[in-house]
């Protein structure tokens, strides 16, 4: 499957359609977890391999000083001839005041959630369109803690399906930050070691947001890196060329935040969710503009990670129960759910159709 796997065309405008039960809302979800760990210094570019299947990776870019694909300012690091790690980044935060303090807070953009889209890797993955179980996640995170006290930072990485009305699932892990910290570093979340267990399909978003917690003090000093290249100039690889599994937009990361003009209706429930600000908040798509020597000028508006799925996981597209085939027990699932929720939906369009049915029963008797 290629970029024509829906990749072109994003929507960035409310998506109609029938609301979902999974509601995770902005204040809490029962459907995430959040794990403790301390701060980290990785930056090594490892990639697992062990019992985990990598299926997406626009993150790995072995020549590199650091082995990661992020937007450095010297040409040289991208080819292993510098040792250079000055990088860019994106502020995350949506509080005023202290260092990378919200953009909001001066000209009005919203910047503290955001998304970026993939596609697996189908020889990885197996069938177009099927569900697998997420096992790792891997990405470049980055904290400065000013506040003048240790405090705890909380990153939530949450998945949803391509159209955008349909949340898969997701996990929280909180960094306990001393004072004076402040650093990017390459972290991996392993959901199965964690207890996470979700499926997503092999097209889909990815949703970033550093959680403000009211009770862990301020939430300036976040971000997120920014995936390595340009899109003009000759200087900085053009980000295709540094992809190493799986495809993406460079040119699509979108932008929200929970307070700007959003219906928390949208997805039926009350109380604002991520479903909610997805589909009819104010989204953005920033480019950088500023001094042509560096690579944050039309950067791949693109963040850099990997994702990991279960080594033999079923490669049935009707299998709903996770067992590996498709039998009467998926018929059993799809029939209970058909016309009432999402339980059976195997094309991704947040509802248990016909057209499903018709994919189980295309599949039934898989594998073959």
């Amino acid at each position: 499957m290629s970029m024509t796997r829906n990749l072109c065309g994003l929507a960035l405008v409310a998506l109609a359609g029938t609301a979902v039960s999974a509601n995770p809302e902005v204040a809490s979800s029962a459907d995430r977890i959040s794990v403790e760990r301390g701060i980290t210094l990785t930056n090594d570019g490892n990639v697992s391999t062990g019992t985990y299947d990598l299926v997406f990776d626009n993150m790995t870019n072995t020549p590199s000083a650091t082995g990661l694909n992020v937007s450095y300012t010297d040409p040289a690091s991208y080819t292993g001839g510098s040792t250079s790690t000055y990088a860019y980044l994106v502020p995350m935060s949506s509080v005023v005041g202290g260092l990378w303090a919200a953009w909001d807070a001066g000209d009005g953009i919203p910047n503290d959630i955001w998304w970026d889209e993939y596609a697996a890797d189908l020889t990885a993955w197996g069938e177009a369109g099927s569900l697998q179980t997420i096992t790792k996640f891997d990405t470049i995170v980055v904290i400065v803690n000013q506040d003048g006290v240790e405090r705890d930072s909380t990153i939530q990485f949450l998945w949803f399906n391509y159209e955008g009305d349909t949340f898969m699932g997701g996990a929280g892990y909180v960094y306990t930050v001393p004072v004076g910290y402040g650093g990017w570093f390459d972290d991996e979340y392993d959901f199965n070691a964690d207890g996470v267990v979700f499926d997503i399909y092999d097209i889909g978003y990815v949703c970033f947001d550093w959680y403000n917690f009211p009770d862990v003090g301020t939430d300036t000093g976040h971000g997120m890196m920014i995936a390595g290249g340009s899109l003009m100039g000759g200087a900085f690889p053009y980000p295709d060329t540094l992809w190493t599994l799986g495809e993406t937009l460079v040119e699509s990361w979108i932008n929200a935040d929970p307070v700007t003009n959003v219906d928390p209706m949208w997805d039926g429930e009350t109380g604002t969710s991520y479903l909610d600000v997805l589909n009819t908040g104010d989204l953005w798509n920033l480019g950088y503009v500023d001094d042509v020597t560096n690579p944050t000028w039309e950067c791949a508006h693109d963040f850099p990670f990997r994702i990991y799925i279960e080594t033999g996981g079923s490669a049935c597209p009707g299998d709903l129960d996770g067992d590996g085939d498709t039998d009467q027990s998926d018929l059993g699932i799809l029939l209970a759910a058909y016309g009432i929720n999402a339980d059976g939906d195997l094309d991704g369009n947040g509802v248990t159709d016909q057209s499903d049915l018709g994919i189980l029963l295309a599949d039934y008797g898989c594998p073959w």
